[in-house]
């Protein structure tokens, strides 16, 4: 057997396989970083478009608010303080709103942000205005209210004439604060929040505007704090504190009255209802008593009729008792100005009452009446408003001087002053005791004129004659003949 070498077997496919494997994978990967990229581009692409969406409708959105806003600022003078914190409120508004798009609706963070929007918006529309609408408006009245505080307030033809602010529940410093917003006045530091609230219910409320007033100065230290003279800082919020509700004013109680008289013929045209003899009419004649009465007037004394509070009291009963039901029961619950009319009933106590007839006169609510008081409150508050009346009423009427004895001038008073007082020296002198124990027995004897006897003799001399003299002068003074003195 012959031995024969075996023929190599050069392999020159697998190469080729592994190139062609190679090749595959690359382009296989290689489709896969182009899809990938592909998608990534596209995802790119609608980044790009929604966000350019989502900043076109924040732009949209926050151009539309800003218009709505500076149309209830565009009459406020403290624009410039609000404005950076509405500014907030407008970007939060639009981005909430553009969030709230590219949501469906039902998830927990949806009706969450529904209702933060619902309460942005509803404060741009509406509760911005009604804020700077109360603040200008109780910035316009108490200006204006400020020459007649602590009067009843008083309308004409339907417009205000006479505010009537109360000076017994206005509180000194809320008029220094608001009133140190207006143009042209020297502001007290102040700044403003706006804040949304809770409801009594925990729930998150409405947006409502804040005005802080008071300095601040920095301590040792640097940090700021509030002006320990101006402690507590003043907080009003701005939407319910300066509501119609807030401000206390005084009822016109005197208009009540004086219809009440016109309609019942005690007056006419404003006057007491004399006859063109002087007669009184029936109707005033039903009031007045029979006897007569003395009262000062300029410092004459007048004798006039008298007016029967009683009479007065149940002629005016009915319409008082109206009047001050239709005040005491004013208001509205839901609005929480319930008790705006028993403030406004007190403060007519305080401010327009006198003192010695309602100082300590405090009022309390009864809704079962028809005053809306306790039927104490209303006797009390009743006597004094007709006792009031009463005295107005008597000074209408006509009366005769009573004659009395003509008051001394104060010449007079002084010239009987010395006179009294040279009788009383004479007199002294008269009574002068001269007689005085004897030196060794004691028996009294007669002036005996010793060193002390001499004293007492010589005072009462010096006395009488400068009273004398001043007597002269007194008469010369006054231009009255002088008595001859010896």
């Amino acid at each position: 057997m012959s031995y024969e070498n075996p023929q190599a077997v050069i392999n020159t496919e697998s190469a080729k396989y592994y190139a062609a494997a190679i090749s595959g994978i690359g382009k296989n990967v290689s489709d896969i970083i182009n899809k990938q990229a592909a998608a990534a581009r596209a995802d790119a692409k609608a980044r790009k478009k929604q966000n350019l969406i989502d900043s076109n409708n924040r732009v949209k959105f926050g151009s539309e608010y800003l218009v709505i806003v500076n149309k209830s600022l565009k009459d406020f003078n403290m624009s410039s303080v609000i404005s950076p914190q509405l500014n907030e409120l407008i970007d939060k508004a639009a981005d909430v709103k553009t969030r709230l798009m590219n949501m469906t609706s039902g998830s927990a963070e949806y009706f969450e942000l529904k209702d933060d929007l619902n309460a942005l918006e509803t404060f741009f529309n509406v509760g911005l205005e009604q804020g700077l609408e109360n603040f200008v408006g109780i910035r316009t009245d108490m200006s204006n209210g400020q020459s007649s505080i602590g009067s009843e307030q008083e309308y004409k033809d339907g417009e205000v004439v006479n505010f009537g602010l109360s000076a017994s529940a206005t509180q000194p410093s809320l008029v220094t604060d608001v009133l140190s917003t207006l143009p042209n006045t020297k502001p007290i530091k102040r700044d403003f929040a706006i804040e949304r609230i809770k409801g009594e219910d925990g729930k998150m409320g409405a947006y409502n505007i804040f005005a802080a007033f008071g300095k601040e100065f920095k301590n040792f230290t640097g940090e700021e704090v509030a002006d320990f003279r101006n402690v507590p800082q003043r907080r009003y919020n701005i939407n319910k504190d300066f509501g119609a509700e807030s401000i206390v004013t005084n009822p016109n109680i005197k208009n009540t009255l004086v219809n009440a008289l016109e309609d019942l013929g005690i007056t006419k045209d404003y006057e007491l209802n004399f006859g063109k003899k002087g007669i009184p009419s029936e109707a005033l004649a039903s009031i007045m008593e029979k006897g007569t009465k003395i009262v000062d007037r300029g410092g004459q004394k007048i004798e006039i009729p008298m007016i029967s509070y009683e009479a007065l009291r149940a002629k005016l009963n009915n319409s008082l008792t109206s009047r001050v039901g239709g005040i005491v029961k004013s208001g509205d619950a839901e609005m929480g100005d319930l008790g705006i009319g028993m403030n406004r009933m007190q403060s007519y106590v305080d401010d327009i009452l006198p003192d010695d007839l309602a100082g300590n006169l405090t009022l309390e609510f009864d809704v079962s009446t028809e005053s809306g008081l306790t039927k104490e409150s209303f006797d009390a508050l009743e006597k004094a408003i007709v006792t009031v009346k009463l005295k107005q009423l008597e000074g209408g009427l006509f009366g005769k001087e009573v004659e009395g004895p003509e008051e001394p001038s104060e010449g007079d008073i002084k010239r009987q002053d010395k006179k009294d007082m040279l009788s009383n020296l004479g007199k002294d002198l008269l009574t002068f005791d001269t007689l005085r124990p004897g030196r060794k027995s004691g028996i009294r004897m007669d002036i005996i004129p010793d060193e002390k006897f001499q004293q007492d003799l010589g005072l009462k001399v010096e006395n009488l004659e400068q009273n004398t003299l001043e007597l002269r002068e007194c008469l010369l003074s006054s231009q009255v003949q002088q008595p001859e003195f010896d």
